[in-house]
């Protein structure tokens, strides 16, 4: 029988909580959530006190933890996964924004010795794309198309005076380079920071997102190109009911890193 690994929490919000519970109730052979830290402090220990863990500083998680689990904030997620690598402890990253806000941050992971995870989140096709990047890709573009009003009090749209309100069709809100649609967009388009780093970095993929009023539902379409070789792929999600702002695929893809490293098969690239 193999020993379960500790897990560490960083973040015990929506998405950590709604993590933590579907590895407690579906990988309790595998995992043991143990540890458990937030900026709010009642939430960390609320959390742990639900998961059968207890709330610790930061330092005191890393030490403790065979693994870690990010689920912070684009902003807060730099400083976490350096506590990981000063700590040699391997650890999933949910806040990709963190790539984007600290450009540093790359190449220290990049030179890691530990290994470091980023689930795909609300899109498909990575595997492919990291194939074709093997070929040497010439293009990849991301096309986001979301309903009006997950896209209300935008300051980038406000200073372009673009009024969704009485849209009747579908408009193409914005249209550039992944960094900048990351900065304009940081709640809507995080899934471009994750394919950017599987493919050709932040200023080469190209990014479109589109306000249509007739969605029912976000998707995301990923194009990728090298050479002859080409990769579309499109997905779709419903939100994740405890933060609405988010993907159940996001969190699901989660899942799918933790059920990877519970697993001596890996299927996929």
């Amino acid at each position: 029988m193999r020993c379960r690994r500790s897990i560490g929490l960083v973040g015990c919000g929506a998405i950590g909580a709604s993590v933590a519970r579907g590895l407690r109730e579906n990988f309790a052979d595998t995992f043991t959530l143990s540890l458990f830290s937030d900026a709010d402090q009642a939430k960390a220990e609320a959390l742990a006190k639900e998961c059968g863990g207890r709330a610790a500083p930061l330092e005191e998680l890393v030490e403790g933890s065979d693994l870690l689990l990010e689920a912070t904030t684009a902003s807060v997620m730099p400083g976490v996964l350096r506590a990981a690598l000063k700590g040699g402890r391997p650890i999933v990253i949910l806040s990709v924004g963190g790539f984007v806000l600290d450009p540093a941050l790359q190449a220290e992971a990049e030179q890691a010795a530990v290994p470091i995870y980023l689930p795909s989140g609300a899109i498909a096709g990575l595997d492919g794309v990291l194939a074709l990047r093997e070929l040497g890709l010439d293009e990849v573009s991301l096309t986001t198309v979301k309903h009006p009003k997950s896209l209300t009090g935008i300051p980038y749209l406000e200073a372009q005076g673009i009024d969704l309100s009485t849209l009747s069709e579908p408009l193409t809100v914005f249209e550039g380079p992944a960094q900048e649609a990351i900065r304009n967009f940081p709640a809507n388009v995080n899934v471009a920071i994750t394919l950017s780093l599987a493919g050709i970095g932040f200023s080469r993929t190209l990014v479109r997102l589109v306000a249509d009023p007739s969605a029912t539902r976000t998707r995301h379409t990923v194009h990728a190109r090298a050479g002859d070789c080409e990769l579309t792929a499109t997905s779709t999600s419903i939100p994740l009911p405890q933060n609405p702002r988010s993907s159940l695929l996001a969190v699901e893809s989660a899942f799918a890193v933790f059920r990877r490293l519970a697993s001596p098969l890996h299927t996929g690239t």
